[in-house]
């Protein structure tokens, strides 16, 4: 009787625990949600053992961006730093002050075209750069969005008519 009494609470507190192992949930950068425990990250993609005890191995990128720290962080590695982004803002700081050149009458058309050019392939090197020292890359994708972006700027701002000198 009093085996039974013990079984019924045991029961309980397996399930329980089962629960709350399970409950940590991974979203993809598409949105989508997904309920596993995380085994590992390594060489770029990350390991996850889904309800049914199934391990499922995914591009780390795959995940969404907090997805990706988290992952890293709970394994004890670091998130890369956010190169991109630095190195975008400073060639935007650049591509603006080059405009102000433009407009000021400073620089000729060719001199703020070959200026944006190397704006460009600075930003482009660099962040390729320190993608390679972490031992990582950049997402083709995500730099060609941010060089479309730069481009846009450029040519904006190549069309600034020059402001007569006071």
């Amino acid at each position: 009787m009093k085996t039974r009494c013990l079984i019924l609470p045991a029961l309980v507190w397996v399930f329980f625990l089962h629960t709350v192992v399970w409950a940590e949930t991974w979203t993809n950068a598409a949105g989508k949600v997904l309920t596993a425990r995380l085994e590992g990250v390594r060489d770029g993609r990350v390991s996850l053992c889904l309800p049914s005890g199934r391990s499922l191995s995914l591009p780390l990128s795959s995940l969404s961006l907090a997805g990706q720290e988290r992952a890293l962080r709970l394994t004890g590695q670091e998130p890369p730093p956010k190169d991109a982004d630095l190195f975008f803002k400073q060639a935007k700081q650049d591509l603006h002050q080059a405009a102000l050149l433009r407009q000021a009458g400073k620089i000729t058309p060719t001199q703020y075209s070959q200026r944006s050019g190397q704006i460009l392939s600075r930003f482009e090197w660099l962040t390729r750069h320190a993608a390679t020292q972490r031992g990582g890359n950049i997402s083709t994708t995500e730099l060609d969005r941010c060089k479309a972006s730069l481009r846009i700027m450029i040519d904006a701002a190549g069309q600034i008519p020059l402001q007569p000198a006071p």
